[in-house]
């Protein structure tokens, strides 16, 4: 669709007027629900903490039954992650969906993760509607995805907007959204806005927003409240990417998320007049009878993986916390302790070829993803810690820039941030009662460059040596660190890297090895608990 067309007024002003102040309790839903899922993230089995989808057939069932209509939405970042989603690149996600007969599907900022090609030819392979309103591809002048679809369920038309999240500038690397723009703010408002009236005008009698958006402070001007609280006709809003759960009214539109991994399936149905969102939790889930075809098909899809992946690479005496948060988003971790020191370790195997020696190594909390339990690691186990296939760079860097990204990837705690600086060879603290003030956003970004260095985040030692201001230092990082992902804005400007050089090393196997070449395949026990090397109060 061109972004002309778009953004053109598709009736006079009293009509939309007219249609956007008849209510949506003024029509009979009753034999309607709606079921929805977000942030799968390819966790589709269930167990003891989670639903699972493989229940959704028997759900959808008994309501139909009953003679109600029943519609299955999802509201992004499905297709990555776990091993059943990463290890065919989406694709089988995709295919699963297609037999719990999804009805759409928005864009979450990880379905960008194996590139462009890839999420397009997830696209071509969905059976359903994959939309996003507000991704546009600049030189093309066309959006990326559908921006909505339309589905009859009974006597009713319903128009479904998908959205999704302006961070994920942030949050994949560079490259997969090379030529995207992601409308945020005021131009995600106004395109919003025309998108309702043009759904109100082809006789749409129910406006879902169906969004990847979330609510994190840090994503203020592109958070789904900030977007309802600026637009009119949108009667309900499934949300995603936060991993939250979420369940009230915005206006007069109920906005719901079911938080991660499949914990829960939600559940809208009509009552006295209007919606009402509900969680089906994981011991309501388990009265329901799990579908025989698609456990058959989560089965064929593991025994496949667990084929090519499941050599035994080292066995451990105790859990790696791969937690999100609290855990490695929040403070240190063991797990943020044994990566990084494996990258460190890699890095100077490399270096000393060059008579070059790296000082420091540091990673995102947000890029590990799983813990390694007790016992017997597999390849499956480290790449489902670590989904991402991410190289390994060291760079030189002033310690004015070191202190810059340590500062701005910290900015929000003790909130959660995906940025948070997991670290070797260095000591370093966050004073969290210190306010952060920012001296505006970095350029292309939302988060915000810090005013003031060392007001918050003081650096004890590097390699055993006090911090110098003014000193180099050879830090080892990941592409998606280099290139300025989850709030390491200062190392995109090239003024900011003094040396770059590229290890030919990947970060899932660069653990693998640690593991089996330097420790023999035994977790050494100074990994069973955080080193003390960041404090945080």
């Amino acid at each position: 669709m061109k972004i002309k067309a778009l953004f053109k007024a598709t009736c006079s002003a009293a009509t939309v007027l007219a249609l956007l102040s008849s209510p949506v309790w003024a029509r009979d839903f009753s034999k309607l629900v709606i079921l929805h899922t977000n942030d799968t993230h390819g966790y589709v089995e269930a167990d003891a903490q989670s639903c699972g989808l493989s229940v959704l057939p028997a759900i959808k069932k008994k309501y139909e039954d009953k003679g109600y209509q029943v519609l299955l939405l999802d509201a992004g970042d499905a297709t990555q992650d776990n091993q059943l989603a990463n290890f065919s690149k989406g694709e089988f996600i995709i295919k699963l969906f297609n037999e719990l007969g999804y009805d759409a599907m928005t864009i979450g900022n990880h379905e960008f993760d194996f590139g462009k090609k890839v999420l397009q030819h997830n696209i071509a392979t969905a059976k359903f509607p994959i939309i996003s309103s507000n991704i546009i591809e600049n030189s093309k002048l066309l959006l990326f995805a559908k921006p909505y679809t339309i589905i009859e369920k009974g006597s009713h038309k319903i128009g479904i907007i998908g959205f999704t999240t302006a961070e994920t500038r942030t949050t994949t690397l560079a490259k997969n959204i090379e030529d995207l723009t992601f409308l945020r703010q005021d131009q995600l408002v106004e395109n919003t806005q025309k998108l309702i009236n043009q759904l109100k005008t082809e006789g749409c009698d129910l406006i879902i927003g169906l969004g990847h958006l979330g609510n994190d402070i840090k994503n203020e001007g592109f958070r789904s409240t900030d977007l309802l609280e600026n637009v009119q006709g949108i009667d309900i809003f499934i949300d995603g990417h936060d991993h939250d759960t979420n369940n009230q009214e915005i206006g007069r539109t109920l906005l719901v998320e079911t938080g991660d991994h499949s914990k829960n399936i939600g559940l809208i149905h009509y009552e006295k007049g209007h919606f009402v969102g509900d969680l089906l939790e994981v011991n309501q889930c388990q009265t329901y009878a799990k579908d025989g075809k698609i456990e058959t098909l989560i089965k064929a899809e593991k025994d496949k993986i667990e084929s090519k992946l499941n050599k035994v690479i080292a066995t451990t005496a105790f859990e790696i916390d791969g937690t999100r948060e609290p855990g490695n988003r929040t403070y240190e971790t063991n797990a943020g302790d044994l990566i990084t020191d494996a990258m460190l370790w890699k890095a100077n195997e490399k270096l000393k070829k060059q008579g070059l020696k790296a000082d420091l190594a540091l990673v995102n909390g947000g890029s590990i993803r799983a813990s390694l339990k007790k016992g017997k690691i597999t390849n499956s186990h480290i790449k489902a810690m670590l989904p991402y296939e991410n190289d390994l760079y060291m760079v030189t860097v002033s310690g004015k820039t070191l202190l810059e990204i340590l500062e701005c990837s910290t900015s929000i705690l003790p909130r959660p941030i995906a940025g948070f600086p997991q670290a070797s060879n260095i000591n370093y603290s966050v004073n969290t009662k210190v306010p952060y003030e920012s001296a505006g956003n970095y350029k292309n970004s939302n988060y915000k460059k810090p005013k003031n260095l060392g007001a918050r985040v003081s650096i004890g030692s590097i390699n055993g040596k006090p911090f110098n201001l003014k000193h180099n230092y050879n830090l080892v990082v990941t592409k998606f660190i280099l290139t300025g992902g989850d709030s390491y804005d200062a190392l995109k400007d090239p003024k900011n890297i003094i040396k770059q050089v590229d290890l030919k090393a990947e970060i899932s196997e660069t653990l693998i090895e640690y593991l089996q070449n330097r420790h023999h395949g035994l977790v050494p026990l100074q990994y069973e608990h955080s080193q003390n090397r960041i404090k945080i109060y």
